[in-house]
C-alpha cells in the first residue's frame, strides 16, 4: 500500500481558474481511484482549508496539519504531492527528500526560478527521492494517439513542431513539456525568444508574460517554436500543437485558441486528406490527472522510469527560463543555462523602479 500524503490543499472552486484549481482536490480523487493508495495526510497553512479537504476525503485529525514539516515528523508517507504555489515548491521538495520521502510529485511549474528548479532536482538525487512533476496532458488521449501516430511513423520523422499558449510559464509548461515528449525527449542546444513584459501579471505568485515567441532547436536537429498571449500570438500557430514529419503532419486542438479546439485534431500523410481522430475527451481532462498519478503510482513501485520525470521537466523549464534569458539579452541563449534568478521578474522589476 503506498501511503500518500497531500502538502497544500487550498480550497476546492465551483468553478476553477487561475485564482485556485483546486489541485490538491483533484489529485486525491485520483489517488482514490487507485486501489493501492491511502491517503494518509493533508497539509495546509490555513486550518479551515485543510479541515474542509479532511472531511470529504474522510481523514481523521490525526492526518491533518497545517505545517509540511510537523506532518513530515509524525506521518511516514511513501509519496507526498505537492499542490503549492510554485515559489514555495523548491523547499517543500527538499524538505520531503531531507526527510527520507521515497517520491514526490510535484505540480508544475517546477519553481519560480531557474536556481531554485536545479536545486529541488540536485537534492531529490542526492536523496534518493523519486521527483516527479504533474505534466499530465502527455496521459491525455489526443496526445497519446499522436504520440503513436508518431511511433508508427505515420508521418515519417519528426522534423519541426509548433505549439501555442496562453502563457509561457503557467500553461506553457506543458506544452512545451508535450513538444519535449513528440520529439523523444531529446536535449536542447539552444534557444532565442522574445517576451513583452510591459503587462505581464502574477499568476499563483509568479509573473507570466504577455506574450512570447520563442524558437530553440535539439540535439536531433529537430526545431520547434511556440507563440504565446493572453489576446494575441496563440492564433499565430492555429493549433494547440502541429507535429511536422517527413511524410505528413499531425495537428492537436485545430483553431485553437478557439474554445472547441480542444476537441479538435486530424493528421495527414503528403498528398493524402485530412484524417479526423476524436476522443470522447477534452485535452485538458481530469482523466488526464488519474492517468499520470497512476503512473507515478506503478512506476514507483516496479523502479521503472516515468515520463514525467525531473529529468523531462528540466528541459521544459530550461527553455521556459531560457527565453526569458533570451529576452534579456536580446541574442540567443546556447545551453547549458547559467543563470539563478527568473529573468521575466527581473525585467519587469526594472521597468517598474
Amino acid at each position: 500500500m503506498t501511503r500518500v500524503a497531500i502538502v497544500g490543499t487550498g480550497e476546492n472552486p465551483d468553478e476553477p481558474d487561475r485564482t485556485g484549481y483546486a489541485m490538491a482536490y483533484r489529485h486525491a480523487d485520483a489517488y482514490a481511484a487507485i486501489d493501492d493508495c491511502d491517503l494518509v495526510a493533508a497539509v495546509d497553512r490555513v486550518p479551515g482549508r485543510v479541515k474542509s479537504f479532511a472531511r470529504q476525503h474522510g481523514l481523521s485529525g490525526d492526518g491533518v496539519f497545517t505545517e509540511h514539516e510537523r506532518m513530515l515528523d509524525v506521518i511516514e508517507p511513501d509519496l507526498v504531492s505537492v499542490c503549492t504555489p510554485p515559489s514555495t515548491h523548491a523547499d517543500i521538495v527538499v524538505d520531503c527528500a531531507e526527510a527520507g520521502v521515497p517520491a514526490v510529485h510535484c505540480e508544475k511549474p517546477m519553481a519560480h526560478t531557474w536556481g531554485a528548479s536545479r536545486r529541488m532536482a540536485r537534492v531529490a538525487d542526492r536523496e534518493g527521492t523519486r521527483l516527479t512533476f504533474n505534466h499530465q496532458r502527455r496521459f491525455a488521449a489526443a496526445v497519446q494517439e499522436a504520440q503513436a501516430l508518431i511511433d508508427e511513423g505515420i508521418v515519417g520523422s519528426v522534423v519541426r513542431v509548433e505549439a501555442a499558449a496562453p502563457t509561457l510559464f503557467d500553461y506553457g509548461t506543458h506544452s512545451v513539456d508535450l513538444v519535449g515528449a513528440f520529439v523523444g525527449e531529446r536535449d536542447p542546444e539552444w534557444v532565442f525568444g522574445q517576451v513583452d513584459p510591459r503587462d505581464a501579471k502574477r499568476y499563483f505568485g509568479v509573473f507570466n508574460a504577455s506574450q512570447a515567441l520563442a524558437q530553440w532547436r535539439y540535439s536531433s536537429g529537430v526545431e520547434a517554436l511556440i507563440a504565446t498571449g493572453e489576446a494575441a500570438g496563440p492564433g499565430l500557430i492555429g493549433a494547440h500543437h502541429r507535429i511536422v514529419g517527413a511524410d505528413g503532419v499531425i495537428e492537436l486542438g485545430v483553431g485553437y485558441p478557439d474554445e472547441e479546439a480542444a476537441d479538435r485534431h486530424r493528421y495527414r500523410v503528403d498528398g493524402g486528406d485530412w484524417q479526423t481522430f476524436e476522443t470522447d475527451e477534452s485535452i485538458h481532462s481530469d482523466a488526464a490527472i488519474e492517468r499520470a498519478l497512476r503512473n507515478v503510482v506503478e512506476t514507483l513501485s516496479t523502479d521503472t522510469p516515468s515520463p514525467l520525470g525531473v529529468e523531462n521537466a528540466l528541459r521544459a523549464t530550461k527553455l521556459v527560463f531560457g527565453t526569458y534569458e533570451s529576452a534579456r539579452r536580446t541574442e540567443r541563449v546556447t545551453f547549458p543555462l547559467q543563470i539563478d534568478d527568473n529573468p521575466l521578474a527581473a525585467m519587469v522589476a526594472d521597468r517598474r523602479a
